[in-house]
């Protein structure tokens, strides 16, 4: 739009306004002739004009590139002064409206973003409303601004030479709102900005000062944390507070867990990237009024399991369980006749016991209306014994145990039990169909996990193709007749030789969940290799 600072600039903005702004019209300086040059800007002139005004101005402050753009810029001061209370609200006009108008316009036409970073210095500067509450507010459209949009590289000095200033001295009225300025457009170049309009509530909340919501957020089990959730707070920032309760303090480990939203109407569940913004997702459900629980989960299972943390072992254990129960971790002989081997009673029999001992301390309570609690449902069907066996073969388990096996000890060691299993650690996805080389797979469940990928028979869970991490190359999503497709590229071994672009296609409308579960698996595989690879040649060095 313009260029860039010069170097010896002292970044204030009345040399931005001098380079920057509009330059006076003839007739606010007395007449030109041909051989007269234009009158240039006196300092007062030029300190004027990032002074705060209590009239509107009839043209933008930046030279804009075309009228609609001024226009749109004399609209916005306008709206800048009704929030502040320097000018009348329109006729059934809120001070939510004005907010509305101020961020639309920045999102509609990015080259005013500047413009009204201008307009909201210049209000904030020697403000001697007669409003009292104009400077305050002026103020807070500041705090707003800054979660939601970075200036150009030109300005961007200039704005924070400003804000620095005000925040770094003590005796400058409202320095603490500078300083929480400075902290949103740090997260905002950080993060790229809110996306989502803020609610009336949110509008409402900042104009009166109010700068945090304390957010609910989930973690499996049902256990819940109220967390001082920002403007800017992002999703990173809740999974680590979340991860350091959990004892999990390397990056490397957090990244493994993320955060969900759950919708109550249908248990839709989506994985919120780490950088969005909770109150961009929040805001947006609470518009469509729809019902929903923040919850963290575990995505990626490639760090060992600790024994150092109760909540870490209760987070893993109520992750884990659901999966068990449903059948997903057990495989089962590919012949429906063929009955279930000793072991594999024997394990539901253990596991069964164990998950009992996780709920209560008393053994006594434990009778045969239980069993369909703690066994799962494919291994009650295919075991062919009466609910009396399992009973017998459960109680005897809980006698065998040492007696302080309850509560988060059992847990520990149900998860311990099952640690090394193949599909322990797993996300699971039934998907319509499964395509590679000459090979069709009709509605199997894909397994993801530090393994690699997985293609499972839906009923027994035996493995029918696989391949692993390092042979990924990429993945890409579309869409054929309104059914969603994911292709995952990759390069296999046949003979010690690489076969290049093979592919497999999953027909799936969870395909871009997939795709971010593998790009994660593979991301930090990749990392972990590195981090081996940086540490032995350290170690020779």
């Amino acid at each position: 739009m313009y260029g860039g600072a010069l170097n010896n600039e002292r970044l204030t903005m009345t040399e931005f306004a001098m380079r920057y702004f509009r330059q006076p019209k003839a007739s606010d300086f007395g007449s030109l002739t041909l051989n007269r040059k234009r009158k240039e800007w006196t300092w007062q002139e030029l300190t004027d004009k990032v002074k705060y005004t209590n009239k509107p101005i009839s043209h933008s402050l930046i030279r804009l590139e075309n009228n609609e753009n001024d226009k749109l810029a004399v609209d916005m001061f306008a709206s800048v002064m009704r929030y502040m209370g320097d000018l009348s609200l329109k006729r059934g006009q809120t001070m939510t409206d004005c907010v509305y108008e101020i961020l639309s316009a920045c999102h509609n036409y990015p080259a005013l973003i500047d413009e009204i970073y201008c307009q909201v210095i210049k209000q904030t500067t020697t403000n001697k409303s007669s409003k009292t509450e104009s400077l305050l507010l002026g103020w807070r459209l500041f705090t707003i601004l800054t979660a939601y949009f970075a200036s150009t590289p030109t300005l961007q000095p200039y704005l924070i030479k400003y804000l620095n200033e005000i925040a770094n001295d003590p005796r400058r009225p409202f320095n603490g709102t500078a300083s929480l300025c400075l902290l949103n457009y740090q997260q905002t170049l950080k993060f790229g900005g809110r996306k989502f309009i803020l609610t009336a509530a949110e509008v409402e909340a900042i104009t009166s000062g109010k700068n945090v919501k304390r957010q609910a957020f989930e973690l499996p089990g049902g256990q819940k944390r109220f967390i001082s959730t920002k403007t800017i707070t992002v999703a990173e920032e809740v999974i680590k507070e979340l991860c350091t309760e959990m004892n999990v303090w390397s990056d490397a480990e957090q990244h493994e867990f993320a955060l969900c939203y759950i919708l109550e109407k249908d248990s839709t569940l989506r994985v919120l990237s780490n950088d969005e913004y909770i109150l961009d997702i929040t805001s947006e459900l609470e518009t469509r009024n729809e019902k929903f629980i923040l919850i963290l989960t575990r995505t990626v299972w490639i760090h060992p399991m600790r024994e150092d943390n109760d909540l870490y072992i209760d987070v893993l254990f109520f992750q884990v369980v659901p999966n068990y129960m449903a059948g997903l971790l057990t495989i089962m002989p590919i012949n429906n006749s063929n009955q279930l081997s000793a072991k594999t009673l024997d394990d539901a029999a253990a596991l069964a016991a164990l998950l009992f001992m996780a709920s209560t301390n008393d053994p006594e309570n434990f009778n045969e209306t239980l069993v369909q609690t703690i066994v799962p449902r494919t291994v009650l069907e295919r075991a062919n014994l009466v609910a009396s066996n399992w009973f017998d073969r459960i109680k005897h388990k809980l006698a065998v145990f040492p007696k302080h096996y309850y509560g988060n000890i059992a847990r520990l060691e149900f998860l311990k039990f099952i640690e090394k299993w193949p599909l322990y650690g797993s996300s699971f996805y039934f998907v319509n169909k499964c395509k590679f080389a000459e090979k069709t797979f009709k509605n199997p469940v894909v397994a993801v996990n530090k393994d690699g990928v997985k293609i499972l028979a839906s009923t027994t869970m035996e493995t029918l193709w696989s391949c692993k991490l390092n042979d990924i190359r990429s993945s890409r999503k579309y869409s054929i007749n309104g059914s969603g497709i994911l292709d995952v590229n990759i390069v296999q071994d046949n003979n010690d030789k690489k076969i290049p672009e093979a592919k497999l296609s999953i027909d799936t409308d969870s395909g871009s969940e997939i795709a971010r579960v593998i790009g994660q698996y593979v991301y930090l595989n990749n990392q972990k290799a590195q981090y081996i690879v940086n540490s032995r040649n350290s170690k020779q060095a």
